[in-house]
């Protein structure tokens, strides 16, 4: 798992979502001069989302001497993205860790995606104790 490059709606949107988000808070956007620094990470990666006691076929079947067992094989595995943004909050000064919000989804279209950052970005920020 490793950082990834947003494109550029999905920039845009995480861009636009922290600057109001943040001016909500009563946190201003000042260059140099800043108190905090803010950090955004995005993460994706693969996921498999096995769905419980649904899509089982049974088998019965004999384990050696001791025995007599059951298996399962489910066929209703479903393989998806998952991303994960993580954003920090960094003291100016000292460069020490503030605060860390975390929020995870699953990838889906682009629209869906800049949707899913922007209900993030609001969920971490309103999070931020400062």
């Amino acid at each position: 798992m490793g950082s990834t490059r947003l494109g550029p709606t999905l920039a845009a949107a995480l861009q636009s979502s922290l600057r109001s988000s943040l001016t909500a808070r009563g946190l201003n956007e000042s260059g140099r001069n800043a108190d905090l620094y803010i950090v955004p990470i995005v993460f994706t990666r693969e996921q498999l989302n096995v769905p419980p006691e649904r899509g089982f076929t049974v088998y019965s079947s004999r384990y050696g001497a001791y025995s007599r067992g059951r298996w399962a094989m489910n066929a209703d595995v479903q393989e998806y993205r998952e991303g994960t943004l993580v954003i920090d909050f960094v003291d100016s000064k000292t460069h020490k860790l503030v605060f860390r919000g975390l929020a995870q989804a699953a990838v889906g279209s682009t629209e869906r995606n800049a949707a899913a950052v922007q209900e993030a970005v609001n969920k971490i920020v309103a999070a931020y104790p400062g």
